[in-house]
C-alpha cells in the first residue's frame, strides 16, 4: 500500500532548499532529480501516527554528527563518477532524503584502520536528513559503527548511506538504531562491491515510532561478497518496514541475507528480501532466511523472501519462519526455578544469538546485547 505525496513535500519546499543552500549545480541537479522521482513514486504506508504532511521548511534541521577515527569531507568532494551513484536506482525513501538532505558527508578510507570508525547521529528536534558516502580504497579493511539516537521532540531521522568497496576491500558496517519512541526513521543503505570485495551489514533496530529500512548491495565484479543481517526487537505499536536486496551483477558472487525479529504487544513487521541473479552471473551463490518470534497474539509479521534467478548454474536458497515462544522450553526453564519472565528473556536472547555472534567488534556486540537485555523487561 502506498500513500500519495503529502502536499507539504512540494516544489515550493524544493525551491526553498535550492534557494537557501549554497551548493554546486551538481547537487542542485541531484536534488531536482530525486524530487522528480519522489513525485511520481510516492512513499509506502508506514502505519505510523507521524505524517510527512506535518513537515514545513523550518522543521528540517541538521543532526549532530560525531565521527571518530576518520576525517569527514563535504559532499562536494565527490568525483563525478562517484556523484552519479547517488542518483542510481532511487527508491522512495532515499529519494526523499536526497531531495531534502540537510547534511552531506564523505569519508574516504585510504588505508586499513586498526580502530573502528565511530559515527554517532543524534536528532534533537524536527526532521534531520543526512547523506553519508563512504569510499573504501582497494586492499583496505575497515569497521564502521554507527549509533542513531534522538530526543522527544525529534519527528524524523532519515539517513542515506552509500558504501563503495573497491577491489579486495573489506568493509563491516554495524548500525545500532535506538531512537526515541516519538521518532520515525528512514534508513537506506546502498553498497557497491567490486572484484573480491567484501561488504558486511549488521543492523539492530530498537526504539522508535516506526522504521523503514532498505538495504541493497550491488555485487559489481567477480568474487564480490555481501552479508546483510538485521536484528529487530519491537513492542507497543511499532511498525517495521524492512527491505533487503542483493543484486549479482557479475559471475561467482555471493550473498547472504538474514533477519531475526521478535515482536511484542501490537508491533508489526513487513519484510521483503530479494536476491537477483541476471543471466550472465553464472556460478553465483545466494542465501536468505527470515525468522520471526511473536511474543503476543496481537503482534503481526508478513515476510516475503524472493528469488529472481535467470541462470541455472547458480546455488540459491530462501526461507521464512514465524513462531511463538516454545512452551516446552519455558516449562523446562521454569521447572528449574527460573521465573517465567526471565525464562522468556533467555529464549529471546538465544533467538538473536546466531546473528549477535557474527558481529566482529566485541564491544559493539556487548552493547547490543546489553540494550536488548534492558529492553526485554518492557515487553
Amino acid at each position: 500500500m502506498h500513500t500519495t505525496l503529502p502536499q507539504s513535500i512540494s516544489p515550493e519546499l524544493l525551491a526553498h532548499f535550492l534557494r537557501t543552500k549554497k551548493e554546486s549545480s551538481f547537487i542542485h541537479q541531484l536534488r531536482s532529480d530525486a524530487f522528480t522521482y519522489l513525485s511520481t513514486h510516492h512513499l509506502p504506508d508506514l502505519h505510523s501516527s507521524f505524517s510527512l504532511d506535518t513537515l514545513r521548511a523550518p522543521d528540517f534541521s541538521s543532526s549532530t554528527l560525531t565521527i571518530t577515527n576518520a576525517s569527514p569531507e563535504d559532499l562536494s568532494a565527490l568525483h563525478p563518477s562517484e556523484f552519479q551513484l547517488l542518483s542510481q536506482s532511487f527508491d522512495s525513501f532515499d529519494a526523499f532524503t536526497t531531495a531534502f538532505f540537510t547534511q552531506g558527508t564523505v569519508l574516504r578510507i585510504t588505508q586499513t584502520q586498526d580502530q573502528p570508525i565511530l559515527i554517532h547521529k543524534h536528532t534533537s528536534t524536527g526532521a534531520s536528513t543526512d547523506i553519508l558516502v563512504i569510499i573504501v580504497a582497494a586492499d583496505t579493511t575497515c569497521t564502521i559503527i554507527e549509533h542513531t539516537t534522538s530526543d522527544d521532540h525529534a519527528l524524523l531521522s532519515s539517513t542515506h548511506v552509500i558504501i563503495i568497496a573497491h577491489p579486495h576491500a573489506s568493509v563491516t558496517y554495524t548500525s545500532l538504531q535506538h531512537t526515541n519512541l516519538q521518532t520515525t526513521t528512514f534508513t537506506t543503505r546502498k553498497g557497491f562491491a567490486h572484484a573480491h570485495a567484501h561488504l558486511h551489514w549488521h543492523e539492530a533496530f530498537l526504539g522508535g515510532l516506526s522504521h523503514a529500512a532498505h538495504t541493497t548491495t550491488m555485487l559489481e565484479a567477480e568474487r564480490a561478497t555481501t552479508t546483510s543481517q538485521h536484528i529487530i526487537l519491537g513492542k507497543d505499536t511499532q511498525h517495521f518496514h524492512l527491505t533487503t536486496n542483493a543484486i549479482h551483477n557479475a559471475p561467482h558472487t555471493t550473498s547472504t541475507l538474514r533477519t531475526k525479529t521478535a515482536l511484542a504487544h501490537a508491533a508489526q513487521l513487513t519484510y521483503q528480501g530479494t536476491i537477483t541473479i541476471p543471466p550472465h552471473s553464472f556460478g553465483s551463490d545466494g542465501y536468505q532466511k527470515s525468522d520471526t518470534l511473536l511474543l503476543s497474539e496481537e503482534a503481526q509479521a508478513d515476510a516475503v523472501p524472493q528469488l529472481n534467478i535467470h541462470n541455472h548454474d547458480v546455488t540459491c536458497t530462501h526461507g521464512s519462519t514465524i513462531s511463538t515462544l516454545d512452551k516446552e522450553i519455558l516449562f523446562y526453564l521454569t521447572s528449574r526455578g527460573i521465573s517465567p519472565a526471565e525464562a522468556g528473556n533467555h529464549i529471546i536472547l538465544g533467538f538473536f544469538a546466531p546473528l549477535l555472534d557474527t558481529i566482529p567488534h566485541h564491544n559493539t556486540k556487548e552493547t547490543i546485547q546489553e540494550m536488548i537485555s534492558n529492553y526485554l523487561p518492557l515487553l
